[in-house]
């Protein structure tokens, strides 16, 4: 949720949650933009909201949240992303984004990577033949950029190469 704030009415050390049907939801929140005071002008936050919700509200914190995030870890092997049931292995280098997904304890998917296809001129009905050049992932670094209660992102850079070309960073 996008959420906008008057002047000085939240402070950068406050935080806030998401309620919904008079219970707070764990909540991850952050600033989007300052107004001259330092106040937050523009804030954004995050919760799993069950469905058939009727009431939503957003409710101001004193302070930041120092709960601990339960969502991912990160070793020199990989990232694992954890949300209960499903669990994402991201290796930090290599050409998979997706190393795989295991969905309570089976394993549904592995080596997934992009794929960035190009032919060397456009179709048209006088087209004799296209010719298709294919460039797959090469995932430079991968790492968790942000995590919070119930959102966690994880920041992969690289490119996409196929022969001796690079390209598409």
């Amino acid at each position: 949720l996008g959420i906008p704030f008057s002047k000085g009415e939240m402070k950068p050390s406050q935080s806030g949650n998401i309620v919904v049907n008079g219970k707070v939801l764990d909540t991850d929140f952050w600033p989007l933009a300052y107004w001259a005071d330092g106040s937050i002008k523009w804030g954004a936050a995050a919760a799993v909201i069950p469905s058939g919700s009727d009431e939503l509200s957003f409710q101001t914190a004193t302070q930041l949240s120092n709960a601990p995030s339960r969502a991912a870890s990160a070793s020199p092997t990989g990232i694992v992303v954890n949300t209960g049931p499903l669990k994402a292995y991201i290796a930090p280098r290599g050409n998979c984004l997706i190393d795989s997904l295991v969905l309570n304890g089976v394993r549904i998917a592995e080596q997934g990577h992009l794929i960035c296809s190009t032919q060397n001129q456009p179709y048209d009905e006088q087209t004799g033949s296209l010719q298709f050049n294919h460039y797959r992932s090469v995932i430079d670094t991968a790492y968790v950029e942000r995590q919070g209660q119930v959102r966690t992102t994880v920041r992969i850079d690289g490119h996409h190469a196929g022969g001796s070309r690079q390209w598409l960073p």
